[in-house]
């Protein structure tokens, strides 16, 4: 096992600091148009969750129309 002395080296100084150079320069704004997406938090009455019978980790699909928002399992 090593200690935190092994990594005071100058290698192991050298390695971090270029390290920490690389991704100061990413640019993360164009990363996150390839992982992002659009997420929301909505309430819903538990007793409702438990009607529909959907469970926690069900991949549910929504179908909207203007005032209505319809989720079934997928």
């Amino acid at each position: 096992m090593m200690n935190l002395k092994d990594y005071d080296s100058q290698e192991y100084r050298g390695f971090f600091n270029k390290l920490k150079d690389f991704l100061t320069k990413l640019d993360f704004s164009e990363l996150w148009k390839y992982f992002s997406y659009y997420k929301y938090v909505v309430a819903i009455p538990e007793e409702k969750i438990k009607e529909a019978g959907f469970k926690e980790g069900d991949s549910l699909e929504a179908e909207s129309k203007k005032g209505e928002i319809r989720l079934r399992r997928k």
